[in-house]
């Protein structure tokens, strides 16, 4: 049986900060899906615009996501005051949101850079689905720590 411990109106706060950008987060996935899941024969130079201006989104909301959660008053910080035994944890999610938002700046650069008639949207598509997977897997951690340090599940926000 778990131990259920009280919670502060700071980590209350942090936590609702932390569901808050995880729905920030997912509209801005949503986007992206549709984005990269449009049709692009003739009609590429659209497509790219579109999937440009959907992973901008998308990293603006990781990052916020990222920088937040790290904050004095963010959720991460919270649970490294709370539970030092969980710090190397929160370390390596702190290290996933920088490893994040540096590839999708990448593919940012590189989509930037392309020629629409020249791109590789499979391969494009492919690089979308894996960024969107490292999140997917990076939110798991994150909500797997909240839960190991305060004993509360805030879901995934499906």
């Amino acid at each position: 049986m778990s131990e259920t411990r009280p919670i502060s109106k700071r980590q209350q706060q942090g936590i609702a900060e932390l569901r808050s950008d995880h729905a920030r987060v997912l509209v801005a996935i949503a986007a992206l899906e549709r984005a990269a899941g449009a049709p692009s024969p003739r009609r590429r130079k659209e497509w790219l615009t579109n999937v440009r201006v959907a992973l901008s989104q998308f990293h603006k909301a990781t990052t916020r996501e990222g920088e937040h959660e790290s904050a004095p008053e963010g959720v991460l910080e919270l649970i490294r005051e709370a539970e030092p035994r969980l710090a190397n944890e929160v370390d390596q999610v702190e290290q996933a949101y920088r490893e994040l938002s540096r590839h999708v700046d990448r593919l940012r650069q590189q989509l930037e850079r392309a020629d629409p008639e020249q791109l590789d949207v499979v391969a494009v598509r492919k690089q979308i689905g894996t960024l969107l997977s490292e999140y997917r897997h990076l939110q798991a951690r994150e909500v797997d720590l909240v839960y190991d340090a305060f004993n509360t599940d805030i879901g995934t926000g499906d």
